[in-house]
Order: C-alpha cells, then sequence, then structure tokens
C-alpha cells in the first residue's frame, strides 16, 4: 500500500472514476505561493512538484504514513500481549473443557465494561460444545 506501484494504480482509479463526473477538471497543482518571511528558513527557493501526480504522491504518502502511525499507536501497546496471552490461555482451557474462571476474572477486570463477560461465557460454551463433537 505505502510503494509507487500502489500510488499509481490509486491514482489511476481516481483520474478514471472522474471521468464519470464530467463537471470534474484533471488534478492541476495549486498556485504556487511563498512562506512569509518571517516563518521562512534558509535562503533557498522554495521546490515545488513538477506535475499534479508528484503533488498528489505527497499527500498520498503522508496520509498513508499518518494511518500506519495511528494503528500503531492504538494497537501495538503492552496491553495487548496480556490480551493475547490471557484469550489464548482462556481459549485453550475452554477447548480442553477445563476451568478458564481465572482468565475470564482476568479480563473482566483488565477491560471491565469493553467486554460482555456473559456473552463471551455463552460463546465460549457453544465453542466447547463444538470441540466435543470434532
Amino acid at each position: 500500500m505505502g510503494d509507487d506501484i500502489s500510488f499509481k494504480s490509486f491514482y489511476d482509479a481516481v483520474l478514471l472514476k472522474s471521468k464519470s463526473y464530467p463537471s470534474m477538471t484533471e488534478p492541476m497543482l495549486p498556485r504556487r505561493t511563498r512562506a512569509p518571511r518571517r516563518i521562512e528558513n534558509g535562503t533557498g527557493e522554495p521546490t515545488y512538484p513538477a506535475t499534479a501526480q508528484n503533488f498528489y504522491r505527497r499527500i498520498y504518502f503522508e496520509a498513508i504514513d499518518l494511518m500506519v502511525n495511528a494503528i500503531e499507536q492504538r494497537f501495538v501497546q503492552p496491553s495487548f500481549d496480556t490480551w493475547d496471552a490471557r484469550m489464548e490461555f482462556y481459549l485453550v482451557k475452554a477447548l480442553n473443557s477445563q476451568d478458564n474462571s481465572t482468565e475470564l476474572q482476568i479480563m473482566e477486570k483488565f477491560y471491565g465494561g469493553d467486554v460482555d463477560i456473559e456473552m463471551l461465557t455463552a460463546q465460549m460454551k457453544n465453542v466447547e460444545i463444538a470441540a466435543e463433537g470434532w
């Protein structure tokens, strides 16, 4: 998703879709502007993309990077390792018809109202019944 081939495919698909809207024009570069002197840094001239495709390519990759970083911040946390391990123990014990109340209590304490313990227990009973038939 974060490579040139994916961007080219995405860009071509958007161009093709835009053809079905007669009022829509071809992508254009935005008007060139210069940063105010008070926030300019350096003495070099500002750089501008050569084509509209290059302009939107930069935006595409910035958006992909922001999404990946947001997902990593949300889901790559030590608490998820705890969740994975406890859930795995819980499932294995349920499939072996062993007492899994300790894992259930830990999940209930850790996740509080985020997990419907009664619903999870009922669903695991169904898993146990299905596992007996294997």
